[in-house]
């Protein structure tokens, strides 16, 4: 399930199909990996990481109890996630020559395979090191697409579970959400100085229709 990642002269790395595809933008754009956003605030691994979680619980949603707190909690990933995405705007609107009521232009400008080619472009031209593109640019992070790394998705899913299974997921959130220590809700943050609004406040009005991978 793993993917092989060359560097250098005979060196190579595994790395799971997502921080892969963040670091083969030509061919997440061939195969819909995900799209790019604009999120200085974490890291990729930690992007990574949330989706992951996103993923795999919303898959098991019809195991939740269906009480209020499952179906808050559930309203709050998939809001969580939307936001990532609407995240994927500003780049189209910088890279994007023509207004935004040029939808098809707009998206064109925003996909990963077209961000993918300016590096190249850029590198060449330049004369720059694919180091120094991605110092430049480490704000910018690939929104995985679930569709995409389903195979993937359904392997950890089955593996979580054993340790996790669904029915302790509530308890598990509750001691999270109360603080303790080494919790993300410890006031530690390891993505940079600024911090990423998350806050789900209004989740039920910007949630809209599900995504088609919510089970």
């Amino acid at each position: 399930m793993l993917e092989t990642h060359y560097f250098g002269k005979d060196k190579f790395v595994f790395l799971c199909p997502l921080c892969y595809s963040a670091l083969h933008l030509d061919e997440a754009g061939f195969e819909n990996s995900g799209v790019v956003i604009w999120l200085p605030e974490i890291s990729q691994e930690q992007l990574n990481l949330i989706c992951l979680a996103i993923f795999i619980s919303l898959k098991k949603t019809s195991r939740l109890s269906g009480d209020d707190e499952s179906k808050k909690m559930v309203e709050h990933m998939v809001w969580l996630y939307k936001k990532f995405e609407k995240r994927s705007e500003p780049i189209r609107t910088l890279l994007a020559s023509e207004s935004k009521s040029n939808s098809k232009q707009f998206q064109a400008a925003g996909s990963t395979a077209y961000i993918a080619n300016l590096f190249v472009k850029t590198m060449r031209d330049k004369n720059i090191s694919s180091r120094e593109i991605a110092e430049k640019t480490k704000g910018l992070k690939l929104l995985p697409n679930p569709e995409r790394f389903k195979a993937y998705i359904d392997e950890l899913s089955l593996l979580s579970e054993k340790e996790f299974p669904v029915e302790s997921w509530m308890t598990l959130a509750k001691r999270h959400e109360s603080g303790t220590p080494g919790t993300p809700n410890d006031g530690s943050q390891d993505g940079g100085s600024e911090s990423f609004d998350a806050t789900p406040d209004t989740p039920a009005q910007t949630s809209g229709e599900e995504p088609a991978w919510v089970a």
